[in-house]
Order: structure tokens, then sequence, then C-alpha cells
């Protein structure tokens, strides 16, 4: 049962709203692709997301960015002005220098 803030989202944006379950389902080979999805999970799985891969680990830009203190709007900068994404997410913002000094 969904929460009451979810809404049906689906797995993979490119397929149908499908439940693979159904004679429509079954008869055109869809597979479940539909899933109960709070606001701020269908904002995270939308064709713009951008995924990243660091030390064979993959994460949604803004999952990177909070792991690593830097924010999203500093990666994607970083990733347009031509840095490599180990270079991107490892490189500590000048804030981030200053308050490991004071540590």
């Amino acid at each position: 049962m969904a929460e009451t803030n979810s809404s049906i989202d689906r797995i993979n944006n490119n397929g149908h709203y499908s439940c693979g379950h159904c004679d429509d389902c079954i008869r055109n080979g869809w597979v479940m692709n539909c899933r109960w999805a709070t606001m701020v999970e269908q904002a995270r799985n939308t064709r713009r997301s951008r995924y990243l891969t660091l030390n064979g680990e993959t994460k949604l830009l803004m999952d990177w960015a909070e792991k690593t203190g830097i924010s999203d709007k500093t990666v994607r900068t970083r990733l347009r002005a031509g840095w490599s994404v180990e270079r991107a997410l490892t490189t500590p913002t000048k804030r981030q220098n200053r308050s490991t000094q004071r540590l």
C-alpha cells in the first residue's frame, strides 16, 4: 500500500506504465515497471538525473555531492569545465580547506 504522499512512478523512464501481470502486459511482453514513489524519489528518477562512477561505485550526482560535502552546483561546474569525475569529486573546495585547517 502506498503512502499518502506517494504516486505511481515508472522504474525505467523509457518503459511503459506496466504491471507485468495483466493480459495486455503478458501479450506485449511488458515486465513490471511501476512502483509507488515519493515526490523526492520521483524527482531523482528523471532523464535529467546524472549518474557518476568513482572507484567502481555509481551514484546520482546529488548523492555524491551529499557524500563528499561538495555542492552539486560545484561538481556540475567542474565537469562542464572538463574536470574528470575523480578530480571533481575529490578536490576539496576552498571552504572545505579552511574548515579542515580549523580542526
